[in-house]
C-alpha cells in the first residue's frame, strides 16, 4: 500500500497565531497595493480621457455658438438690405409717378392724391 504524504498542518501556538493574522493582513495589503496602483492608473487615464472629451465638447459648443451668432448677424444684415432696397424702389416709383404727373401738367393737389393712393 502506498504511503500517503502526511498533510502538513501548521503548528499553531499562541505566539504564532497572533503574528500570523498581521502577517497575512500585510500580505493581503501588499497584494492589493499593485492592484490599487493599477486601478488608480486606470482611473487617472479615464479621468484624463473624460477631461479631454469635456474640453473638446466645450470647444465644439463654442464654435457652434459662434456659427449661430454669425448666421444671426448675416440674417439681420440681409433683412436690413432688403428693407433698404424696398424703400429705394418705393422712392424710385414715387419719383417716376411725380415726373409722369408733371409731364401731364397735373396740379400739385392731384399729384398728392395720386401719391396718397400709391401709399395705400
Amino acid at each position: 500500500m502506498p504511503q500517503r504524504a502526511a498533510a502538513k498542518t501548521p503548528s499553531i501556538s499562541r505566539s504564532n497565531s497572533l503574528a500570523e493574522p498581521s502577517r497575512s493582513t500585510e500580505e493581503t495589503k501588499s497584494d492589493q497595493s499593485p492592484v490599487s496602483s493599477f486601478e488608480c492608473q486606470e482611473l487617472e487615464l479615464e479621468s484624463r480621457r473624460l477631461d479631454f472629451e469635456v474640453a473638446q465638447w466645450k470647444q465644439q459648443e463654442a464654435l457652434r455658438l459662434d456659427r449661430l451668432q454669425l448666421k444671426s448677424e448675416e440674417i439681420m444684415g440681409k433683412e436690413t438690405l432688403t428693407r433698404q432696397q424696398q424703400e429705394l424702389e418705393a422712392m424710385e416709383i414715387r419719383a417716376r409717378v411725380i415726373q409722369a404727373l408733371h409731364a401731364t401738367k397735373k396740379s400739385p393737389a392731384e399729384v398728392r392724391e395720386y401719391l396718397a393712393l400709391l401709399e395705400t
